[in-house]
């Protein structure tokens, strides 16, 4: 994922470490506390230059070359060796159409485009044309990416994760700077520190994104790095799959024209060509902290891996580290000579895992080195400072000539005094929290939760903090955090303002009888101990009819219930058809306007699988336009159920076995002819509705007219939704539940990776205004789906194992061979000391396990390895070395 980039190895659209922030031309300092300016917000917010850079144009002291423009990158930058200039409606990589900007950083632009061959948006990371910089971090994301990178073993469940970006596309662009190396990646809305700015994420995405962030540096850590940069402006949140809806223009339209701005020389000069004529203000996709749902949360994406390492093959001084100062270990400050390790990241996670949870900083952001580290002190206790870091801490801070100058000292005068950690979660997190009702309050035994995880993250010793693992195991985490994220489709239902209602497992067999069609068999039947005949539920719809029916205070509500039904069917555990299984239904019951909450139906089915990642299409038909063209066909009322069951087979069997079984049922066979020139059409909404009403004989018919009435009504509302484009109106689809009256659909997977599935529906639903009068003396009108959760979950499982199987190619960087003349005996044994030496150097190597390989079989298994070492017989006896 890429998005918006400040710092030399953050996507952001903030300041780093500037007490400074431009808003509009509105200027404010930049206190510890992130104070409210909503009012001076904008669409494109600002940014700044890294206050580290890969290259120099100039010292501080020389006067600038270029007029200075606000919120973009440093413009003497564009030299040889610096950024490329890329302009609106560029073509990078004859595919990718540049269409905004979307951030820079010390190391590159960040461009987003549309792809014009998969026709959907990418975000175009463009490096510098310095190859050791810019090809860093591409490597980084594809050993993560690799199954079999892991160095250590996993934490349970963290085999892979979605949180890491993943390299789409990469390439080369050749300009007047030099040679850019440039990577295609999912785009992402805005950072978290933009959306969190004097703003509290709900409670409950606030313990989700905690969770998914600490998931996500356990994964790195399990593959053997250290992210070596983790704060908030890092961590990015996915965009929604319906931008890839747009066309360039639509886009504009919804999120307006990309800002430019004209570049000019302070002397009045022409520009040199290796500068764009204009400079592009970049756009923010983000939105507020109170508007993140639990979905955003596992949208989660840890970004930005310039700064990651490898502790086990390379080394990270702490002079080296370039984590801003209020989220850096202090290890890397008071012994800037010893290398870094996986427990800085974990000081960095704590600082952010308090960021996300609260309003103000544990430390500082604008401060100096040594007033941070007296916060750090005045917050996790003097008593726990080590005493080896003491006598440098307590050292006069006015001999710079020591060479301890770049080590913190206490800061000379007067300061105020920091709270300790409990006065701290009050002051800083709870107190905003309270102010806020709606952001909810931690209670006193999650609070003490967090404050033990937090002394186990921020401890001074990095040896003494907490590993990844054991911050996954930490109470809070356990009974708080991670649950968190298992709510997806009760979230989306809850934001549509569903209540859970829970309804019994059994109900008396009358209630349930007559109500399924030919599935009817399907129920389980059972007699308790009084002698009544009961049955377990089939659904959970009829359930509820009945309770709704028996509450006649309840003129409107939402409801969601997720829970166990229970079918007599054959089990195939591959498809996810089982006998017990788990149902989520949604309904909408009342009195509303036609079609608005079937409209809305359909978008929170949108929604449920756009937070699962999964392409669906939503298959569906009306009630009374099948029932009408029955009519015309000539199928007689009382065959109409045992009709609709038969074509509703008609994505499972072909059409003559279908039309056999109409005829089977008593169907003449001209009518059954006739029925199949309707059944076997569908299409989009607007194509079907134009054909339907175009059918002379089909509009006469009264219930068809009603019906076509109701779905053009649907298709204004769905488009309006921006739902229409996943809606295929297909006349074949029946539902065999026989409490169907008007609009009905069921949701079908889209392939993986080009494989269909073998799981069928995976939700399904319809309008059933008659349902609730069957048990009681008013009919209230209801429209529902249900969503088939262990077909989902199956679904779910056979992509990541699809997703596995496709990488499993063998990764190696080297590749031992050996060649020789006519007595050439294979150099097995000389094979495998340089094999074990580049093992043990944490090089991934291989050589041919035969004792005398031949050539041919050499080069075959070599394949794909970057570099080869080639021992030859002669140049081993004369110990001679060639590079080739």
């Amino acid at each position: 994922m890429l998005h918006t980039t400040t710092g030399a190895a953050s996507f952001c659209l903030a300041s780093r470490s500037h007490s400074l922030i431009h808003f509009r031309n509105v200027f404010f300092k930049n206190s510890n506390l992130r104070f409210c300016f909503s009012s001076v917000f904008s669409k494109r917010t600002t940014a700044s230059t890294s206050s580290r850079s890969p290259f120099s144009t100039r010292s501080h002291n020389e006067s600038p070359k270029y007029n200075w423009i606000d919120g973009v990158e440093r413009l003497e930058q564009y030299v040889p060796g610096g950024y490329h200039p890329v302009m609106i409606n560029d073509l990078l990589h004859g595919r990718y159409r540049v269409s905004d900007k979307l951030g820079f950083g010390g190391y590159s632009t960040i461009w987003l485009a549309q792809d014009d061959q998969l026709r959907h948006y990418v975000a175009v990371k463009v490096g510098v044309a310095n190859p050791a910089l810019s090809r860093h971090e591409p490597r980084i994301l594809r050993a993560l990416t690799r199954p079999s990178s892991a160095s250590h073993a996993a934490p349970k469940g963290i085999d892979t994760c979605d949180a890491i970006p993943s390299i789409l596309d990469e390439f080369d662009v050749q300009g007047p700077n030099g040679t850019h190396t440039c990577y295609a990646m999912a785009p992402a809305q805005g950072n978290f520190k933009e959306a969190s700015f004097s703003r509290l994420f709900p409670i409950q995405v606030a313990r989700a994104l905690a969770a998914k962030l600490a998931m996500a540096v356990a994964f790195v850590h399990s593959h053997g790095y250290v992210h070596g940069d983790i704060h908030l402006r890092n961590v990015l949140v996915k965009l929604p799959s319906t931008l890839d809806q747009l066309a360039i223009d639509q886009f504009r339209q919804k999120y307006g024209e990309p800002e430019t701005i004209p570049v000019t020389c302070v002397d009045g000069g022409p520009l040199p060509p290796n500068i764009p004529p204009r400079a592009v203000v970049p756009l923010y996709l983000g939105k507020k902290a109170q508007e993140f749902t639990l979905s955003d949360a596992r949208g989660l994406i840890l970004s930005d891996f310039g700064e990651a390492f490898a502790p086990g093959t390379e080394q990270r001084l702490g002079r080296d580290c370039n984590t801003p100062l209020a989220k850096r270990a202090p290890e890397a400050l008071f012994e800037p000579h010893r290398p870094l390790s996986y427990s800085s990241d974990i000081w960095s996670l704590g600082t952010a895992i308090w960021e996300i949870l609260g309003m103000k900083f544990i430390f500082s952001e604008s401060e100096t080195k040594d007033e941070i580290v007296a916060q750090q002190i005045d917050v996790l206790g003097s008593q726990y400072f080590p005493s080896s870091w003491r006598k440098h801490w307590e050292r006069a801070n006015t001999e710079e000539e020591d060479g301890m100058g770049e080590i913190p000292s206490r800061p000379v005068g007067d300061r105020e005094a920091w709270p300790p950690l409990e006065e701290a979660f009050e002051e800083f997190v709870q107190k905003y929290r309270r102010k806020r009702e709606t952001a909810g309050t931690f209670e006193d035994e999650e609070a003490r939760a967090i404050l033990d995880l937090m002394r186990g993250m921020l401890k001074f010793r990095p040896e003494e903090r907490l590993t990844i693992d054991k911050v996954l195991e930490s109470e809070w985490m356990r009974k708080w955090a991670l649950p968190q994220l298992d709510q997806t489709i009760s979230d989306v239902l809850e934001r549509h303002g569903g209540v859970p209602l829970d309804t019994p497992v059994f109900e008396l067999q009358n209630i349930l009888s007559e109500k399924y069609g030919e599935d009817s068999r399907l129920i389980y039947n059972l007699e308790d101990q009084g002698g009544e005949a009961c049955s377990l539920r089939y659904d959970l719809t009829v359930p509820f009819a009945r309770w709704l029916a028996m509450r006649s205070d309840v003129q409107h509500i939402k409801r969601y219930q997720i829970a166990k039904v229970y079918r007599r069917d054959q089990p195939a555990v591959s498809r996810g058809r089982l006998r017990e299984f788990y149902q989520c239904d949604f309904d909408i019951a009342g009195i509303y306007d036609p079609m608005i909450p079937d409209a809305e139906i359909l978008c929170i089915i949108a929604e449920v699988f756009e937070a699962f990642d999964m392409g669906i299409t939503i298959k569906l038909n009306h009630r009374k336009i099948l029932d009408g063209l029955f009519a015309v066909a000539g199928v007689p009322d009382d065959k109409n159920r045992p009709i609709s069951s038969a074509v509703d087979k008609l994505d499972k069997i072909s059409w003559d076995e279908v039309k056999k079984e109409m005829i089977e049922k008593g169907l003449s066979e001209e009518a059954a002819e006739h029925v199949g020139l309707y059944v076997q059409r569908s299409g989009t909404m607007r194509e079907m509705l134009s054909s339907l009403e175009a059918d002379a004989n089909l509009i006469m018919n009264q219930n068809v007219k009603e019906g076509v009435a109701d779905l053009k009504l649907l298709a204004t509302y769905i488009e309006a939704m921006g739902v229409g484009s996943k809606v295929s109106f297909d006349l074949s689809l029946a539902r065999g539940l026989d409490y169907y009256t008007g609009l009905i659909y069921e949701i079908v997977p889209d392939r993986i990776d080009g494989q269909s599935t073998q799981v069928g529906s995976i939700a399904a639903g319809g309008r059933y205004d008659n349902l609730v009068g069957m048990y009681g003396r008013r009919p209230v009108p209801c429209v529902g789906i249900s969503f088939g959760i262990d077909r989902i979950f199956t679904l779910l499982a056979e992509r990541r194992k699809n997703k596995k199987a496709s990488e499993l190619g063998r990764e190696v960087d080297v590749y031992v061979m050996a060649f020789g003349g006519k007595d050439f005996e294979g150099l097995l044994v000389e094979r495998m000391e340089v094999a074990r030496q580049l093992w043990d150097a944490g090089i991934r190597a291989e050589f041919t396990a035969k004792v005398r390989p031949k050539p041919q079989q050499q080069f075959s298994a070599s394949e794909g390895a970057p570099v080869a070492v080639i021992l030859g017989q002669e140049e081993l006896d004369a110990g001679q070395i060639k590079d080739s």
